[in-house]
């Protein structure tokens, strides 16, 4: 599936489980503007990132925005992880 914010926020989180981004998931924000996104969170208790995450800027000078990946035991990038926070007037954040 897709989630998708152009030029806002997404948020994702499970409480006190665990949020799994899947292969085939792609969770995005950003535009001209830089977006941001947050997967897990201080109560989430694992994070797992199979997909895609992207808080990219687009447009000419638009910078990238923040990825923050948050969980209280573990956070998860497997081999097809693919976390993206760049822009054509210069790179954002991904904290983990």
């Amino acid at each position: 599936g897709r989630v998708a914010a152009p030029s806002g926020q997404v948020e994702i989180s499970a409480g006190n489980g665990t949020v799994r981004v899947g292969r085939d998931a792609r969770v995005s924000a950003g535009g001209r503007q830089p977006g941001s996104v947050q997967v897990g969170g201080a109560d989430t208790r694992a994070v797992r990132v199979d997909g895609r995450v992207a808080a990219r800027g687009r447009g000419d000078g638009a910078r990238g925005g923040q990825v923050a990946l948050q969980a209280g035991a573990r956070v998860e990038l497997r081999e097809t992880a693919r976390i993206n926070a760049s822009g054509p007037g210069g790179g954002g954040r991904i904290l983990v």
